[in-house]
């Protein structure tokens, strides 16, 4: 399988990639995990990672969340003040993944990001991930497979994915690998593994 240069890997390109997605729909696992929390009648307190257009973060509001957001690109921050602008329950700073000041939380949402996280520190971003994720409280992303095209990114396996969740009971794992056209418009193979999990009380 040949393997293709992520056009996102060019900075350049992710203020492109923000104005073409500004409009879409919160991510389906995202809506996944807050069905859950909505059968438990419970609204609390998201750490969103990588925040983009701010999708999800339109979502997680409408439905009653407190949202704790980080995005490193400048151009994500002004999306999401035009779009957000003084709203009382949305703290955002841009930070990177190592920057991200880590506390206590009910829900960790990573849509599509952490391939994007440095492999050197991929390990660690996951570690602080599920131990800051209080007990009943869940974990909502994604992982991208070892067959995805961009395999300069930080790709896992199915099973080293879901073994960083030895302390959760997975509620959703989805597998797909399928070819795709991405938002900038290049045909991509994706490999990607959703996961939704609720930490063990």
């Amino acid at each position: 399988m040949e393997k293709e240069q992520n056009p996102l890997s060019n900075d350049a390109n992710w203020p492109l990639y923000f104005e073409k997605t500004r409009y879409g729909n919160p991510r389906e696992n995202l809506v996944r995990v807050i069905d859950l929390f909505d059968k438990e009648n419970f609204q609390g307190v998201c750490i969103d990672i990588g925040s983009g257009a701010g999708n999800d973060i339109g979502y997680l509001l409408e439905k009653g969340w407190k949202v704790i957001a980080f995005d490193p690109e400048e151009k994500s921050q002004r999306i999401i003040h035009e779009r957000f602008s003084n709203h009382p329950k949305l703290q955002f700073t841009r930070a990177n993944f190592k920057e991200i000041p880590w506390q206590t939380i009910d829900l960790v949402n990573c849509s599509f990001v952490l391939p994007f996280c440095e492999k050197d520190y991929f390990d660690s971003l996951m570690q602080n991930i599920v131990s800051n994720i209080r007990p009943g409280g869940r974990f909502s992303g994604n992982f991208f497979g070892l067959n995805h095209s961009w395999n300069h990114l930080s790709l896992v396996s199915k099973e080293k994915a879901l073994s960083y969740f030895q302390y959760f009971d997975l509620e959703y794992i989805n597998e797909i690998e399928e070819d795709k056209i991405s938002a900038l418009g290049d045909e991509v193979y994706f490999h990607n593994i959703d996961v939704v999990g609720r930490r063990k009380s």
